[in-house]
């Protein structure tokens, strides 16, 4: 997209974090933000303070009448989502994959994966028929790295950076990009969402680094990557020599 004004743009886990530093940029693009989070009481509370054309809407990403309702409400208001940012999700127990439960499992990738298929399965198919579009998936550097007690969170986050890389070769030819953010530490609320969903224990484990960034610096770096369509955003370049490891890893094996 070379122009964000007058586009509109419908951001998941959109009270807090990413989400909402996301929406502030935009917002100060021109765009039009329709701010969703299962917070309903967080997220009217915020939007006062946002300065824009914005419309909230409480959502649980794995509930897909509950997706039908916001894209009525959405495309009721604006006509249209030009941008779709799957952001919503949690992290892990903090427990080693042969202790976590089934359940705390489940929760994991219910919400993180599936939330952002249900996103994708409501928004996209109308941005291809249009010709034009954008979808913001946000991954994790632990969907480029594994790491133990992390288990259950890799295998969200690698399975959406899996997901998002298929999406971008399907959509690409009818004119709609994909970009998928793997950010290390940043400054969210993810031990409260992810302790409101359900968890008892949320995880505490970071990746090999103490650093973390404000999420306006994400958001920054996820606009220009929707302006110049870039299909990954890195917010943390200490990690480059681990996904180079890896990488050689698995070139190595071809051999």
């Amino acid at each position: 997209m070379q122009d964000l004004g007058r586009r509109v743009a419908f951001i998941t886990g959109g009270a807090s974090g990413i989400g909402l530093a996301f929406a502030e940029a935009l917002l100060k693009q021109g765009s039009s933000v329709v701010l969703a989070d299962i917070d309903g009481a967080r997220l009217a509370t915020v939007a006062e303070a946002l300065d824009g054309d914005v419309l909230t809407c409480p959502l649980d990403v794995t509930d897909r009448e509950g997706w039908a309702e916001a894209r009525r409400a959405a495309e009721g208001r604006y006509g249209q989502v030009d941008i779709l940012c799957n952001n919503a999700g949690i992290g892990g127990d903090g427990r080693a994959l042969t202790d976590m439960s089934p359940e705390s499992f489940d929760r994991v990738i219910r919400i993180n994966l599936t939330g952002s298929f249900n996103g994708i399965a409501t928004f996209v198919r109308p941005m291809t028929e249009r010709g034009y579009g954008h979808v913001v998936n946000v991954a994790s550097m632990s969907g480029l790295l594994a790491r133990p007690t992390l288990a259950a969170y890799g295998a969200s986050k690698f399975g959406l950076v899996g997901m998002s890389e298929c999406l971008r070769q399907e959509v690409a030819p009818h004119g709609v990009g994909v970009t998928i953010v793997c950010p290390g530490r940043v400054r969210t609320r993810i031990s409260e969402t992810t302790r409101a969903a359900g968890s008892e224990r949320p995880s505490e484990a970071i990746l090999s680094t103490n650093r973390s960034i404000e999420a306006a610096q994400v958001a920054q770096m996820m606009v220009q990557a929707v302006l110049d369509d870039r299909p990954l955003v890195v917010t943390h370049p200490e990690f480059r020599a681990d996904v180079e490891a890896r990488a050689e890893e698995i070139i190595a094996a071809f051999d």
